[in-house]
């Protein structure tokens, strides 16, 4: 039987869609195509805008409170996949009653302590029993998420998407456009940086920064706020991506938008030599890797970004391995894979069992 209703739980903060919205957008309309409805469940956010975009390809939008409040909604509508995101809402997306759950993590923990490791057993042997599969960002989360008792069976891997046709390098006259308006004087090398949280290395990046006169620093976040990021990589050029590993959070990132989309946009870039790193920017000759925490390893990597050719190779990467096309047919095969493998094998729990004859009906 084919599912009727795919709900995506999402407990996102942003005004603006970014790329994860647009990848929300992309796979409803796959959806749609296939006669599949799809409805977005989501924290209320002051200020959004996203949501039309959303509406724009079919999806519908609903706004909850609290996790109670989404269980309510989810309930009502009774469909037969639950998605969720961002953590929040994993409890509430196991407990819907739904045919399939899935749970998709998209950062790395912040906390190895004993007490994150007992609170992720629970989470991943108990509560997680009722999911069919934990989708990864990347290797190296899937890695991370057995490493705290989520089944290895269950981990899929599925790696971000952006629009290679929306992030692209630009034409001349839109590089123009775009530094004129940021004021960017025609000469001036600018290095952009996105400094949402501490662990991205704001710090690291302002001593490597001290007394540079060779480039301009282009903090996003701070100096500049704009609702399409691309103009932002259409100005720079070249990114710093800095985050910063700890004890604590040893991965640092998941698999953030930000490399793919500034790959995407044929910008060269100074990379800290984390896990996601390695893994999505192996041999590209358009990163230079420094190692995570050295301000003088950022400096001369980004001095080597600014004044290096680029040879494309970021691009493509990027085109081949996460472009948006292949993450929707990635998560419609998913579902697909879920749903056959439950067919033919049995629920993973005893409680998905109860709902097994459903599926023939």
């Amino acid at each position: 039987m084919r599912p009727r209703i795919v709900c995506h739980l999402i407990d996102y903060g942003g005004s603006t869609g970014g790329s994860f919205i647009p990848s929300l957008a992309a796979l409803g309309s796959a959806l749609q195509a296939r006669g599949i409805d799809m409805v977005v469940v989501a924290t209320r956010f002051s200020g959004s805008t996203w949501q039309s975009e959303l509406a724009k390809a079919g999806v519908e939008v609903r706004f909850v409170d609290d996790s109670a409040h989404a269980k309510a909604v989810v309930q009502g509508l009774r469909p037969d996949i639950v998605h969720s995101h961002f953590l929040r809402y994993d409890a509430t997306a196991a407990a819907c009653g739904a045919r399939s759950v899935f749970w998709h993590v998209h950062s790395a923990r912040d906390s190895y302590s004993r007490l994150a490791r007992a609170r992720s057993l629970v989470k991943y042997r108990v509560v997680g029993a009722r999911v069919e599969a934990f989708v990864a960002v990347s290797h190296a989360i899937g890695d991370e998420c057995v490493a705290f008792s989520a089944p290895r069976k269950r981990v899929r891997v599925v790696a971000n998407g952006v629009d290679c046709e929306h992030f692209r390098p630009p034409e001349r006259e839109e590089r123009t456009t775009c530094r004129k308006r940021l004021g960017i004087a025609p000469n001036e090398r600018v290095a952009l940086f996105f400094d949402r949280a501490p662990s991205k290395g704001g710090a690291l990046v302002r001593e490597a920064n001290v007394g540079s006169k060779s480039y301009r620093l282009l903090v996003a976040g701070r100096e500049q706020r704009v609702e399409d990021t691309r103009e932002l990589y259409w100005a720079a050029d070249a990114l710093v991506f800095a985050s910063v590993p700890t004890s604590q959070c040893p991965l640092a990132e998941g698999l953030p938008y930000v490399l793919l989309e500034a790959l995407a946009c044929g910008l060269p870039i100074a990379a800290a030599e984390i896990p996601v790193v390695r893994e999505v920017c192996h041999d590209l000759k358009d990163v230079v890797p420094f190692t995570p925490g050295d301000a003088a390893g950022l400096r001369r990597a980004l001095e080597n970004a600014l004044t290096g050719k680029v040879n494309g190779s970021g691009r493509r990467r990027v085109t081949e391995r996460f472009s948006l096309p292949a993450w929707t047919t990635a998560i419609m095969d998913l579902y697909e894979q879920r749903r056959q493998e439950f067919r033919q094998n049995g629920a993973p729990s005893p409680w998905l069992r109860k709902t097994q004859r459903s599926l023939d009906r």
